[in-house]
């Protein structure tokens, strides 16, 4: 079994995006291995308009596998509404998504803050409110938390 992996050597709008919707038309697994919900694209499949930011565009292959790894930023309001858009527009994606244990996971508070420091640093402000929703901040401060810290396993509670 032959493996493809689309890699960027920079951040930005390299098309990565691009070419990894041109091969999960025939992949089994699709894997987003880093970043946030800051950025994102658009596919048009069968007359459909789909806009992805943090899911892998591997949904719109109903074979295919998805897999957000570990060096995701997952806001987890945003992911959730992500998924309710691409169901809206019919892409059944049961059993067909999942976020590594190791993904970092932020919450609004963290744009909270990030915007206050922002409002702080006056003059001297970076932009990583307007510009890069929460990444920057997040990876930065490491104001995250793991999925593992918040997700205790059934058999490690104690009775």
């Amino acid at each position: 079994m032959s493996v493809t992996v689309v890699l960027g050597a920079q951040w930005g709008d390299e098309g990565k995006g691009k070419l990894a919707d041109i091969l999960a038309h025939e992949s089994q697994i699709c894997c987003r291995a880093q970043g946030g919900n800051n950025a994102g694209h658009t596919i048009v499949a069968n007359g459909v308009t789909y806009d992805f930011h943090i899911l892998p565009s591997g949904l719109v292959n109903p074979g295919c596998i998805n897999v957000i790894g570990s060096g995701c930023v997952v806001h987890v309001p945003s992911f959730f509404k992500e998924l309710e858009a691409l169901e809206k527009h019919g892409l059944k994606t049961d059993g067909r998504i999942f976020i590594s244990d190791r993904a970092h996971v932020v919450f609004d508070v963290h744009q909270q803050v990030d915007g206050l420091e922002e409002v702080e640093l006056g003059q001297g402000f970076i932009g990583t409110y307007a510009s890069m929703k929460l990444l920057v901040s997040t990876l930065s401060t490491f104001r995250t938390y793991r999925k593992t810290s918040i997700f205790v396993h059934e058999d490690m509670r104690q009775s």
